[in-house]
């Protein structure tokens, strides 16, 4: 299977949303040596993400994963544009839009239009049909999902779900674009919520519920479903990571889609979205996040579940280890040994130890996980990941611009890619600087 999908593999690739998922998806393909063009509705949106693709890569340079070479390679396999029409020369699309169906079948509608008649259309969706997807196009067998976890760097699954048209050839392409890019596969069908989601969510939603009649303190419920479950991250913390109101689409798509009560969303929910508190990509959540503190806790996390995945291949247990290829993205092996570290600890930007207990719903600590500073994280808007719904206007020619060291080409002129808005997060964290994340135990 595996020689079949990789005589297939994609020149150009696609990647509509330049939000964390969209960009950390054009981040993997560009390490893997793919081109790709990455397109948003605002350049603003793009440098955002380009902003933090780009302090990605300088963490993986300072700790001897690649070299300022690879790097700046990478980046320089990225085109940017605010139009759809560079996607004529896209092979393969990857839609990364947000979790909102009538969005994501304007973009299929538009797609199915520009691209290529022998081009996949996938989608990133968590939650929403791929048969009502692929319903607004004229090739419903070449669209897949194609759902990447967060962060994409460093987590190494994907999970692929197939819609009632799409065809075996389709599948078994996806899963070689997979492979390429280092990442494990598990395949869902297509319900609601997939496979992940489906399990996850309700467990997200539930521990909001506890949270709101006071079962437990955030960190308490954290730190019982964490250590009780051997999870890298708390429920709370982990939905922060994913976007609180991404969370609450999911939930309203199983809601609605199942007709079960069960999949009601907690009000607590609601109401952090309705007041915007978003989780990381806002800077508050149930926890707040000071810059670069939430890179550093989810990069943490996956590399201290790949230290316990080699621990258990040297028991003797069949349990793949992760390792960071040459490129810097993740790959899955049977070695021993390969797990990171981790990058946490005391770190300039992160935290030192515990200082006070916040009220319910605020983050306590700020030691271990949050203290591997990095660059800053960029405090982004509810449309971080945005994309628009509308029709195209041609990506104009001409031009190019870098960013501070890794080049993008960009296809409008006189266009200068920035390196990301991170003052409002620091802006937050000065706020409310004795209150961060609570460090894991």
């Amino acid at each position: 299977m595996a020689s079949h999908a990789y005589q297939h593999l994609p020149d150009i690739v696609g990647v509509i949303g330049a939000g964390q998922m969209g960009t950390g998806i054009a981040q993997v393909l560009a390490q893997k040596g793919l081109r790709v063009i990455l397109s948003d509705r605002k350049f603003d949106i793009i440098e955002r993400g380009l902003g933090i693709m780009n302090r990605s890569l300088e963490k993986q340079i300072k700790a001897g994963r690649i070299t300022e070479d690879e790097a700046g390679a990478a980046m320089g396999r990225i085109e940017t544009a605010v139009s759809l029409e560079p996607f004529r020369l896209a092979d393969f699309v990857i839609e990364a839009a947000p979790e909102d169906e009538e969005i994501k079948k304007a973009i299929f509608r538009k797609l199915d239009q520009v691209t290529p008649v022998g081009s996949i259309l996938a989608s990133n969706t968590s939650s929403i049909s791929i048969t009502r997807l692929a319903a607004v196009t004229s090739k419903p067998h070449r669209v897949i999902g194609m759902h990447f976890m967060h962060p994409v760097v460093s987590v190494p699954l994907v999970e692929l779900a197939k819609g009632m048209h799409t065809s075996d050839s389709t599948f078994q392409r996806t899963v070689g674009l997979c492979q390429r890019l280092g990442k494990t596969v598990c395949v869902s069908q297509d319900r609601p919520g997939f496979i992940m989601y489906r399990v996850l969510m309700p467990m997200i939603n539930e521990a909001f519920f506890c949270m709101m009649e006071g079962v437990g303190s955030p960190e308490d419920i954290d730190r019982g479903m964490r250590l009780g479950t051997n999870a890298a991250l708390g429920p709370l913390k982990l939905a922060d990571s994913i976007g609180l109101d991404t969370c609450l689409s999911i939930m309203r798509v199983l809601q609605l889609q199942f007709g079960d009560s069960k999949y009601r969303p907690c009000p607590l929910l609601v109401q952090y979205v309705d007041g915007g508190w978003l989780g990381v990509k806002s800077g508050r959540g149930v926890f707040y996040y000071g810059p670069g503190q939430a890179d550093a806790l989810l990069e943490r996390a996956a590399e201290q579940r790949a230290a316990e995945a080699a621990d258990e291949v040297n028991k003797g247990f069949a349990v793949r280890g992760l390792q960071y290829s040459p490129s810097g993205s993740v790959t899955v092996s049977g070695g021993s040994g390969s797990g990171g570290s981790g990058s946490g600890g005391s770190g300039s930007g992160g935290g030192g130890d515990a200082a006070e207990k916040p009220a319910p719903g605020a983050g306590a600590a700020a030691g271990g996980d949050g203290a591997a500073a990095g660059a800053g994280m960029a405090a982004m808007p509810a449309d971080t990941d945005a994309m628009w719904a509308g029709g195209g206007g041609g990506g104009g020619g001409g031009g190019s611009a870098s960013l501070p060291k890794h080049g993008v080409h960009h296809s409008a002129p006189g266009m200068c890619a920035g390196a990301g808005a991170a003052a409002g997060a620091a802006a937050d964290a000065a706020a409310h600087k004795s209150r961060r994340a609570p460090a894991e135990e």
